[in-house]
């Protein structure tokens, strides 16, 4: 945020509550700007609100994000790491 190499907004408050790192916010970040893009009800302030009530739902929605991924890559052939 410091450098502008980042946005400064609510889901920044993520990487303490959540423990997720910039990538995985900026993830969840992007999630919500689509969602702004297709007319969903709640506002991104809402949702960065949400997270912040319930990290362990941002957090879960990363995993998930994760898996679907891997398993994704996985059929296509791609290596997987799963230290990621």
């Amino acid at each position: 945020v410091w450098f502008n190499e980042s946005e400064n907004d609510g889901f920044n408050r993520l990487a303490l509550l959540a423990n997720l790192s910039w990538r995985e916010i900026s993830m969840l970040r992007a999630y919500a700007k689509y969602l702004k893009q297709i007319n969903f009800i709640f506002t991104q302030a809402y949702i960065e609100e949400t997270f912040s009530k319930y990290p362990n739902i941002a957090r879960e929605l990363v995993t998930l994000h994760k898996r679907v991924t891997w398993k994704f890559l996985a059929n296509l052939g791609w290596p997987i790491r799963l230290s990621d």
